[in-house]
């Protein structure tokens, strides 16, 4: 039997999680683009949401910035948490590479934002800890081909990372398939 307030109460907070959900894409898309202000007004005309429930949500700016930091950790923790990658060596760059580009389209638009988004000395603090875990993933994936080369290493980390990922995204306007394609061969030719 079904009671009618329950309903009526689930309807409700699945709004209320579309509405949040709205609200956030609008504040990513925002931060992605130079010299756009995040304020709540703006947000509610870029989301479509009302201002009262922007601010009911999220209180001001801060709060719409901290909430997109904290969905993009996580949805980022579990990529960068997953188990060992088995498997041949291709098997384990192109995992390898899946899971590293799912991450930095996940953070681009906080990334890109940088010290905009968070201060500087924060916003430096979570850059070094994402390529701290970055690097970890990679050892551990690549431990038996890396052994004590820290050159390759060091050419595969330059070559695996956010900025050259942004510039074939952004730069050289490459499709999400077509770079992690790139990204792959590159590795796989620095690692023979």
């Amino acid at each position: 039997m079904h009671e009618p307030h329950i309903d009526a109460l689930d309807g409700r907070r699945q709004r209320a999680a579309r509405s949040r959900e709205r609200i956030l894409d609008a504040v990513a898309e925002a931060l992605s683009e130079p010299d756009v202000d995040i304020t709540p007004n703006a947000i509610a005309a870029r989301s479509g949401v009302s201002l009262s429930t922007i601010v009911r949500h999220f209180r001001n700016r801060e709060g719409l910035v901290t909430a997109l930091r904290e969905r993009i950790r996580d949805q980022v923790l579990p990529i960068l948490q997953a188990g060992p990658i088995e498997g041949d060596l291709e098997t384990r760059v192109h995992e390898h590479v899946r899971r590293r580009v799912a991450i930095f389209e996940l953070m681009a638009p906080a990334y890109h934002a940088g010290p905009r988004s968070l201060h500087p000395g924060e916003w430096r603090e979570r850059r070094d800890l994402l390529e701290r875990g970055l690097k970890e993933q990679l050892r551990s994936t690549l431990r038996d081909e890396l052994g004590n080369d820290s050159g390759v290493e060091a050419q595969l980390a330059t070559f695996l990372s956010f900025a050259c990922w942004d510039h074939l995204r952004t730069t050289q306007k490459v499709g999400a398939r077509r770079a992690h394609t790139l990204l792959v061969q590159g590795a796989l030719a620095l690692l023979r």
